[in-house]
Order: structure tokens, then sequence, then C-alpha cells
């Protein structure tokens, strides 16, 4: 439900798009007071393969200590910012999701705040690893942050959640309902009406085809109408968006159009399989938005896909 946020974990590698995140992260914690907890993995192998060639311990060592004062700058600039509590941590690890898991339970956290690429990495390629990685396998709710950091530490006034009949999405509803209430944020609920790609133009315009189209109008509506009474029993009010198209592009077509600043929507949807989702509406919509994206999940920890 996010309510209230107490811990807010954030990756850093210090890059720009880290600090956006950091920038996100401070809006989000000053509502509750939340503490915000930095990590940073230090992901320069100790051993080349297949050479076999070690780095010197010395020179080890001085790559801890230069990242332990890199981010002892950004948790000094965050305090500056008005966050009463920081807290950075240095972890020798190459795999970043399982430093950003294991930050996450050490932390207790209610929120991961992270950014959409790393330092010398392009979009595409981080998509493919850490964000997705993340999106997966961490079971509170994740925020990729894609906005620069001046447009990342503005306020969030509209918050847009897309709807579908899936556990998450329900959960995703009510965890911006929540935030938009906390943040005094207008809510937005979107539904694409997904036709079957089998739906061909002379089937399409055929009357049964033009009754299957209404009955799946018909359903979307009845899914957002349900989802504006769950923001209703937050004591919100929401404007509704549902039109025909594939949801990574409605989603971000209407993100564009109403100008919001953080997109809200489940993991999972109607299928219940998360890797399947991951690789096609989840990060294709991580790829399409024009603002930041919170993906929310209902299954536990230990929950099988």
């Amino acid at each position: 439900m996010l309510n209230p946020i107490r811990n807010i974990v954030v990756p850093t590698d210090f890059s720009a798009s880290a600090r956006a995140a950091m920038a996100r992260a401070a809006v989000l914690a000053r509502p509750d007071g939340a503490a915000i907890h930095l990590v940073h993995a230090i992901s320069v192998p100790k051993l080349f393969v297949p050479y076999e060639v070690s780095v010197p311990g010395a020179v080890w060592e001085a790559v801890q200590q230069a990242a332990e004062e890199r981010l002892e700058e950004a948790r000094k600039n965050l305090e500056a910012d008005g966050i009463a509590s920081v807290t950075g941590s240095v972890v020798d690890v190459s795999d970043v999701t399982k430093a950003i898991r294991e930050a996450v339970d050490a932390n207790h956290a209610d929120l991961v705040v992270m950014g959409t690429q790393g330092q010398g990495k392009v979009r595409k390629a981080f998509f493919g690893s850490t964000a997705a990685d993340a999106v997966r396998s961490i079971y509170c709710p994740v925020i990729v942050v894609k906005e620069p950091a001046k447009a990342a530490a503005e306020a969030i006034r509209r918050i847009l959640v897309a709807v579908d009949s899936s556990a998450d999405s329900d959960r995703a509803v009510d965890a911006a309902t929540a935030l938009a209430g906390r943040l005094d944020a207008a809510v937005d609920l979107v539904h694409a009406i997904e036709m079957p790609r089998a739906f061909l133009p002379s089937v399409y315009a055929s009357a049964l085809g033009v009754e299957i189209e209404q009955r799946m109008r018909d359903c979307g509506s009845e899914l957002l109408e349900g989802a504006k009474r769950q923001v209703a029993d937050g004591g919100l009010v929401a404007t509704l968006h549902g039109r025909p198209g594939q949801p990574p592009e409605v989603i971000a077509e209407v993100a564009k159009e109403i100008g919001c600043q953080l997109i809200v929507m489940g993991t999972r949807g109607n299928t219940g399989v998360s890797r399947l989702l991951i690789g096609s509406v989840a990060e294709r919509t991580l790829r399409a938005a024009p603002c930041s994206v919170m993906t929310v999940t209902s299954k536990l920890p230990r929950d099988p896909d």
C-alpha cells in the first residue's frame, strides 16, 4: 500500500541517472520523513578471466575508498536537501540486483528508486539487465526514474495507473491512491483495450466483430469503474481513460497527453506469468514512458511464478 513510506533504497553508480533517482527519492521521502539508504556496488572484477590477472590489493582499496568518498558526498547532499536520515553502504558484489535485494531486506525498504541507465551504458543495455532484473525480483515497489535530476526534483502532481483484471493491478491502484493522497496529486486510470491480433479487418467489420469489440470495451469500462471506486475509497477522484491499442503504447500516449510525472503499474498482468510480462508489457512501458514508472507486485518473495 505504500502507506506510510519509512525506508527508501536508492542504488547509485554516481551517474546523472543515479542523481535523478536521488532527487526523486527525496521528493518521496519528505511527506513521511522517510530514511534514504544509498547503496553502491563495486563491480570491478578482482580477477580478470581468462588471464587470471588479479587486481592489486592497494588498487582495490583505493577503489573502495573513492567509492566511499563519493557516497558520503551524495549522502551529505541529500541531508542538505532536507532528508534527516541518510545512510550509505559500499558493497563488494558483481551482481547489482543482488546488492539491491540485500539492501531492501537489511533496511526493511518500502520502496526502491533507481535510474534508467548506468555510467557509460546505453539505455537498452540497462533495461535488458539491472532495471528489468530489479522489477522481476524485488517485491517492494520499484520506481525507475527517466527524467533528468532537475525534473525529478519537482513535485509529483499527476499519477497515471495502468488498470487490468490482475491482482497486481488492484495493488497498483491502492498504492497509487495512497501515494497521491500524501503528495496531493491527481489520479488518472488507463485501460488499453487490446484486440486479438487475429482480428482481421474482414472479421472486424462484421456484425460478430463489432459485437466482440463492444463487449471488450464494456469489460474495459467495468474495470476502470471498479478501479475508480477503489480510488474513491481512498478519498480521491480519478479521471478515466479507455482506448484501443497495445498497453505500452496506450499507457505512454496517455501519459504524454496528461503530463503526468509518474506511471504506476503491476508487474504481472492477466496471464500471471511475471517473466513473460516483464519481457513485454512492463519493459516496453519502461522504454516508451515519458516519465518515471513505478511497478507494484502482489506476489510474495517466495511465491512461485
